[in-house]
């Protein structure tokens, strides 16, 4: 897989400071900026911004190593797990959407951004619903940390991190009976980076009285999704523990995808030359770039930026847009097509109506989704009916089943989608 900058740049930063090796005997290394730009040629503050475990650079997995900033220009990276696992709850509360009508600058077919998402699930009082308080928006925005410390669990022993005046930020902060301070994420996601809920808290747990509760949010294709969580143990990072969580989605776009889906009779040509066969598991993200696209967020660079992906898997999600004509390029900007500008305006079943009718005009898709049907959902039974639809010229065996776990992947979405749809 191609390496991004970040990758090639803490490669370097091992090689000229023995990193790895030196965090294996002394448990911790302290870093300051000025070391890693130099060494780097790249900005701190991006070669220390993983959200998700999964953005971390490759020497960093492979040695579970996480990096925390710990003052203005100083970080430590030790092996521990700095994330917390995020569970999507399987129900929908249902929000009534004329209680948003009157404000014409909410467009709900356009909410590319945490700020959006935070001001529409305010207004819309989901938020208020979730949390059982009558809130207000009081606080956002980056500030510096006092001097603390803390305990986090490394994997042979607790050990404690100072932290004395370092940056932080909060998305935003809601006063009710309580103080809750909220980190919200655009897309789909598996895990959060707890700092950046530990960080405000403790930072406001040092200036009011109020309890303060630390929530986690996210929005993805019309769902809103919260996590209120707890630390049990004030001065320990990972004491995390969920106590609730909860989707929202406005009644207005849920509608029952009709039977008739399922049966069709024409499909389109195989043509394995021309557009790559989807590698692209995540069927969400393929939503949210027709949405980023729609707001005018429209090369592949801007999507690895968003989703902090690298620019392989960015290309990925790409291709698998423009398989099923959703975007194309046009003087090198991406667009939509006609077909993906109709889709992304309308409710979320009938888009995902129109997006399941349009993976079944690729019959491997179609059969594969009729085998999981049956009961045969293995990788074997696909890359089989890959065979018989001839969908990869001269593909390995570990590239068709790459390929496969994607069309599995898509099946599943149709099927709970379908089945979402007629919980209404």
């Amino acid at each position: 897989m191609r390496e991004t900058k970040n990758q090639k740049a803490w490669k370097e930063i091992d090689k000229h400071l023995n990193l790895i090796e030196k965090i294996e005997e002394q448990g911790i290394y302290k870093i300051s900026s000025t070391e890693i730009k130099d060494i780097s040629n790249r900005e701190p503050r991006l070669m220390a911004k993983f959200d998700h475990s999964e953005n971390r650079p490759e020497i960093f997995k492979e040695n579970d190593i996480s990096i925390l900033p710990v003052a203005r220009k100083d970080y430590v990276l030790l092996k521990f797990n700095s994330y917390c696992e995020v569970k999507y709850s399987d129900k929908n509360r249902m929000i009534d959407s004329s209680i948003i009508d009157d404000y014409e600058t909410i467009d709900l077919k356009s909410i590319t951004s945490e700020d959006n998402a935070i001001v529409i699930s305010d207004i819309s009082k989901m938020l208020s619903e979730f949390l059982d308080d009558e809130i207000k928006f009081t606080a956002r925005g980056k500030f510096g940390t006092d001097d603390f410390k803390f305990k986090v669990k490394t994997f042979d022993r607790d050990r404690e991190i100072t932290v004395s005046k370092t940056g932080a930020e909060l998305d935003a902060g809601f006063e009710g009976d309580q103080f809750y301070i909220v980190e919200a994420k655009i897309g789909k996601v598996n895990d959060f980076n707890i700092r950046q809920l530990y960080y405000p808290y403790r930072h406001w747990m040092s200036r009011i009285n109020k309890n303060v509760i630390p929530v986690f949010f996210s929005y993805s294709d019309g769902v809103f999704s919260f996590w209120k969580f707890e630390f049990v143990e004030y001065d320990n990072f990972n004491s995390i523990v969920l106590l609730s969580r909860a989707n929202f989605l406005f009644q207005e776009e849920i509608q029952p995808i009709p039977d008739e889906i399922l049966d069709i009779k024409d499909f389109l040509p195989i043509d394995p030359a021309s557009i790559p066969f989807p590698q692209a598991d995540d069927f969400e993200k393929v939503i949210n770039i027709m949405e980023l696209v729609k707001s005018d967020v429209n090369s592949k660079e801007d999507f690895a930026d968003y989703f902090s992906f690298d620019p392989r898997q960015a290309d990925y999600y790409y291709n698998a847009a423009k398989y099923l004509e959703l975007v194309t390029k046009e003087k090198g900007i991406v667009c939509l097509t006609e077909l993906g500008e109709e889709l992304v305006k309308l409710p979320r079943s009938k888009r995902h109506e129109g997006l399941i009718r349009q993976i079944f005009k690729h019959k491997v898709f179609y059969d594969s989704f009729n085998a999981l049907k049956s009961g045969d959902e293995s990788i074997e039974a696909i890359t089989e009916i890959m065979r018989k639809n001839s969908v990869l010229n001269g593909g390995t065996e570990s590239t068709l089943r790459r390929r496969a776990s994607t069309i599995l992947s898509w099946c599943r979405w149709i099927e709970e989608k379908i089945e979402e749809s007629k919980r209404v």
